[in-house]
């Protein structure tokens, strides 16, 4: 692995040069999520202060689509739950108490990910949600 450009310094700056920081953040942080990192390796990297505040920000990337790459992260992270989906399918219709928990889940994050969640919640996505997938 190749090693990670240093964050810039987070010393308290005028609002511009926050906000060049937060659009840094936001842009390495998918890269990272892309590239297979941990959400704890991302939050080192990118200097969050722990893998929650790394998740959500590649969650809210990921719905305002504000930055290059996030269309190959949702491709690439569907294609991580089909292939989950199929890992566990079998079992679950089997009876499998284990593997239908991890296909309510996979469902759950597929829907989060579309944009799907909104519709059950009775707001409007934000982000495209005409992606539609067979398994």
């Amino acid at each position: 692995m190749t090693a990670q450009p240093e964050a810039p310094a987070t010393d308290r700056k005028p609002r511009r040069q926050d906000a060049a920081l937060a659009g840094w953040r936001r842009a390495k942080a998918v890269e990272l999520a892309r590239a297979g990192h941990s959400y704890d390796r991302i939050a080192e990297v990118c200097g969050f202060a722990n893998r929650g505040t790394a998740w959500r920000t590649v969650q809210k990337a990921l719905t305002a689509q504000v930055v290059t790459g996030v269309d190959e992260l949702r491709e690439l992270e569907l294609e991580r739950l089909d292939h989950l989906l199929r890992a566990h399918w079998g079992k679950a219709m089997a009876g499998n108490l284990a593997s239908s928990k991890v296909i309510l889940r996979v469902i759950e994050q597929r829907s989060r990910l579309l944009g799907l969640e909104y519709v059950h919640k009775g707001a409007a996505p934000s982000g495209p949600v005409s992606i539609i997938r067979t398994v």
